[in-house]
């Protein structure tokens, strides 16, 4: 994809925000200022076009509150359909009674009514008088981290599915057998992609790898509104879906950045050079060029660096930077290559980069071992790595690590015979994960989403291992889901953890 294409497309999406944006309040949810950060400018732009503040979408009523001063004009960016907490939050703002003039700018196609019913619930949610108007944005709101990569913010959180006992195999999943939920994310990703293609003139050839990938390959060659891009395209395009769960570790220094913490902003032309070599380059060549890079800014400076051979350590990127410190003008003019080094050290001397760096070394081992072996030998083997808070080292895995280790490996092997040695080596894993999990001081997040359920939601509770205390664990090894219940609670069907939402757990998945 050409760089200027790329710009031109993720300016397109922000056109009909920029162009009402004049004297206007403009609010954003978390996806679309993630878009604007990467692709639309910043605040900056938004300011610069006239508005009068730039603001979160609020979640709580208590945010809402004179989010809007009286008799205000305000834009909503939405990055998808109004509905659920989204729609809650625009419904708050409304219904402080200040707002008169609203805009609503979404993504995808409107629903039911379509963009005259949209208007009336705004208006009704303003009360009497008041003004609206619904823009449905073309392009989707695309984050482009690089000249050559850009994220769709809005879909951060699909993963493929975790089909539950008695559920469709791999080779079975198709739209109609998915969470609606997912259903829904799949076809959003599908009008989205189209959008991006129309306004790109591609054509494409699709290839998947992985079961949903399949699926959203095959909704998008049968989407009715591409046939008719396709016969205007005036360019190819080769598309290849690969399901996240096929993928384990960090493969750059970039992923591992995202996995750690990026927030930071770069504007000179080296901090631009670096990133886009980052993109490219493995861990080793790319921390060599950061340190090039910092010792021709500091030769342009005059600072007084001894470059030095061998190999690149993060102290030694520190012992650099550290020569810009007193000098304000060299400090203001390499700031962001000043804080991309910083990150890289920052990665660098993480804890989570040596479990990355073993976690890559696994996936290999993985591979080959799944290939010569049968699952149940891979379950023996992983086994004795399982222990409970108090047995583990520092480099040892958590119990989240072999969450994701168990649905990578499954992913990876997909239909799978079923037979007693499978089962018996299930069960020991399971029995050994449960009892790591419930030894847990202070259960993370993640496991207090997907581990622990008790009534009708997920709480945090003390379990006691006794013979009085139920726990069930379905045979769906990728995400153990486990249900823990009292003897006087009835057993949850398997029917009830089918459409279990997977979005707690993809936090784990980010390495």
């Amino acid at each position: 994809m050409a760089v200027p294409e790329l710009r031109r497309v993720c300016r397109q999406a922000w056109e009909p925000v920029l162009a009402r944006a004049s004297r206007a309040v403009v609010f954003l949810d978390a996806v679309s200022a993630e878009a604007l950060h990467w692709g639309g400018g910043g605040a900056g732009e938004l300011l610069a076009a006239g508005a009068l503040a730039v603001r979160a979408l609020p979640a709580e009523a208590a945010e809402a509150a004179g989010a809007a001063p009286a008799s205000a004009r305000v834009v909503f960016v939405v990055s998808g359909p109004l509905r659920g907490g989204t729609a809650a939050a625009v419904r708050r703002v409304l219904g402080q009674g200040a707002v008169r003039h609203c805009v609503l700018v979404t993504g995808g196609e409107a629903e039911d009514g379509g963009a005259d019913e949209l208007e009336e619930t705004l208006r009704r949610w303003m009360g009497e008088g008041g003004r609206a108007e619904v823009v449905l944005r073309g392009p989707p709101l695309l984050a482009p981290v690089s000249a050559e990569l850009c994220l769709l913010p809005a879909l951060a959180e699909l993963l493929p599915p975790l089909p539950g006992s008695g559920g469709p195999g791999p080779a079975e999943v198709g739209l109609g057998t998915l969470p609606a939920e997912l259903r829904v994310a799949v076809r959003a990703l599908v009008g989205d992609l189209d959008a991006l293609f129309t306004a790109l003139s591609l054509r494409e050839e699709s290839f998947a790898v992985g079961a949903l990938s399949r699926v959203v390959a095959a909704e998008l060659a049968s989407y009715a509104p591409a046939r008719n891009r396709r016969r205007m395209a005036t360019n190819k395009a080769s598309v290849i879906f690969v399901d996240r769960t096929l993928d384990l570790a960090a493969y750059s220094i970039i992923q591992a950045m995202f996995s750690i913490t990026l927030s930071f902003s770069y504007s000179d032309p080296a901090a631009k050079a670096l990133w886009e070599s980052f993109m490219n380059l493995k861990q080793k060549e790319a921390v060599m060029e950061a340190r090039r890079h910092l010792v021709e800014a500091a030769s342009r400076e005059n600072l007084p660096i001894k470059m030095s051979m061998g190999r690149v350590t993060p102290e030694q990127l520190s012992s650099y930077i550290q020569l810009f410190r007193n000098n304000l003008k060299a400090l203001e003019n390499h700031c962001g290559l000043l804080q991309l080094v910083l990150a890289t050290v920052q990665t660098l001397k993480h804890p989570q980069t040596s479990k990355w760096d073993n976690f890559l070394a696994f996936e290999r081992l993985l591979l080959q071992t799944i290939g010569e072996s049968e699952m149940p030998s891979v379950l023996n083997q992983l086994l004795p790595m399982i222990k409970s808070y108090n047995e583990r080292m520092t480099d040892d895995y958590t119990c989240e690590d072999f969450l994701v280790l168990l649905v990578y490996m499954y992913s990876v092997v997909g239909e799978i015979k079923s037979g007693k040695e499978l089962d018996a080596a299930e069960e020991e894993v399971k029995k050994a994960l449960v009892k790591a999990i419930c030894d847990e001081p202070e259960p993370s997040p993640v496991l207090q989403k997907i581990t622990v359920y008790l009534g009708i939601r997920p709480k945090i509770i003390q379990v006691n291992m006794n013979s009085s205390t139920y726990i069930s664990v379905l045979w769906v090894m990728p995400l153990i889901n486990c249900c823990v219940c009292y003897p006087n609670q009835k057993r949850l069907q398997n029917k009830d953890w089918c459409s279990t939402n997977p979005n707690g757990f993809n936090n784990s998945l980010r390495y």
